[in-house]
């Protein structure tokens, strides 16, 4: 899964850009970004900490993707418009930058 290009690092001219244009917040683990089902109208940035993606399977949560530093999250249901199928939970702590208009 590193090499998978839907995971791609931002690099560090596009991190100040995001930076530039967003909001910064620092997060705890146990925070969720979004949930299940939530509309989302905010692209996500992790400038340090770890994110993991999960889904309810059967009243559990699933890992199936994690994001560290430089990651984003959160674009493909700006795109689409569709509410949120899986939630986003912070599993380190650390800083994120929510760009609502990216």
């Amino acid at each position: 899964m590193p090499d998978d290009p839907a995971l791609a690092t931002l690099d560090e001219s596009e991190l100040a850009l995001l930076q530039s244009l967003g909001t910064l917040r620092t997060v705890a683990a146990g925070d969720y970004l979004y949930r299940e089902g939530d509309v989302n109208e905010e692209f996500f940035v992790v400038l340090s900490g770890a994110v993991e993606i999960v889904i309810d399977a059967d009243g559990r949560e699933d890992v199936i993707a994690r994001h560290d530093a430089g990651r984003f999250l959160g674009e493909l249901n700006l795109l689409s418009g569709a509410r949120m199928f899986v939630s986003a939970r912070v599993t380190e702590g650390g800083v994120r930058v929510t760009c609502a208009g990216c």
